[in-house]
């Protein structure tokens, strides 16, 4: 849900923090969308960073997990094959 709404300032053309303001949000996913804290903040950081392809920002962030920039890939393609088994069941 966090990735999805972080987003939502673009969508609506209007800043995040106004846009977040319509909704019932816990603090954290709050903090995490605005200010790009906690560990929710840091997964939307190293999206954001994975879609510039800017791979050290990545392993620094990924190092401090003790995670590889592969160990990412494979978490990103685990979770497509699941949304992908979910999408298959509905169908």
């Amino acid at each position: 849900m966090a990735g999805a709404l972080s987003l939502i300032g673009a969508l609506l053309q209007t800043p995040i923090s106004d846009a977040l303001s319509e909704f019932n949000l816990s603090q954290e996913i709050n903090d995490a969308l605005i200010h790009r804290e906690g560990l929710l903040g840091t997964l939307v950081l190293v999206t954001e960073m994975l879609e510039q392809e800017n791979f050290g920002f990545i392993r620094e962030v990924l190092g401090k997990f003790s995670l590889t920039v592969e160990d990412l890939f494979l978490i990103e393609r685990d979770a497509i094959i699941e949304y992908e088994s979910y999408d298959n069941k509905e169908s």
